[in-house]
C-alpha cells in the first residue's frame, strides 16, 4: 500500500490538519482540530488513524475510513503527546504534565494506554518520577508488544541525557 497519512498545522499552533497521499495524489487538507501543538498519528493494524495533539491538554480523535470521532480530552495539563500502536491494536500514549510548564524541575512523563481502540485510556503512569524537567517523550513497540520510551531530562539548567524504560 503506498498510503501515507499526514498530520500537521501552522507554526502559530491553531489547526490539527489531515492530509492522506495514496496512488500519487494528496488529499485535500481536513481541519480535525484547533488550538494545538505536538500533534502525531499512528495507524493500527485496520487501517484506523489515530491522531493526538496537546493545547495545555492532550487530545485524541481517530478516522475508521467514513469519519474523524469528535475529539476528546485524554490528559489534563499535559504537553507534547507522542503515540505509538502494538502488535494487538493497544495505542500508547507518553507526554509531558504542565503542571509547573517550563520551570527546570517538577515537570514529569506520563504514559496512558487503551486497549479498546482509544474509547477508555488507563489511569496516567508516572514513569519519570525525578526531582528534574523530562521532557521530549517518543514511543515505539516492537513486534513483540514491547513498549519502549525515551525522554531527556536536565535538572537547574544542567543537560541530564537521554533515559530509556521498557513499559
Amino acid at each position: 500500500d503506498d498510503t501515507l497519512d499526514l498530520i500537521y498545522g501552522p507554526w502559530d499552533g491553531r489547526q490539527v490538519l489531515y492530509m492522506r497521499y495514496r496512488q500519487g495524489t494528496w488529499s485535500a487538507a481536513e481541519e480535525i482540530g484547533d488550538a494545538a501543538y505536538g500533534r502525531n498519528v499512528a495507524v493500527d493494524s485496520q487501517g484506523r488513524i489515530h491522531v493526538v495533539w496537546s493545547n495545555s491538554d492532550v487530545w485524541y480523535t481517530r478516522f475508521d475510513g467514513n469519519h474523524w470521532t469528535t475529539p476528546r480530552r485524554i490528559a489534563d495539563g499535559a504537553w507534547h503527546p507522542t503515540i505509538a500502536i502494538g502488535p494487538d491494536d493497544r495505542l500508547h500514549v507518553a507526554y509531558n504534565d504542565n503542571n509547573y510548564c517550563c520551570s527546570d524541575d517538577s515537570v514529569e512523563i506520563y504514559y496512558i494506554n487503551s486497549t479498546d481502540g482509544g474509547n477508555t485510556w488507563s489511569r496516567p503512569q508516572n514513569v519519570s518520577q525525578d526531582s528534574h524537567w523530562s521532557g521530549g517523550a517518543d514511543l515505539i513497540v516492537s513486534p513483540d508488544g514491547v513498549v519502549h520510551l525515551t525522554y531527556d531530562t536536565k535538572s537547574s539548567g544542567v543537560e541530564g541525557g537521554l533515559y530509556y524504560r521498557q513499559m
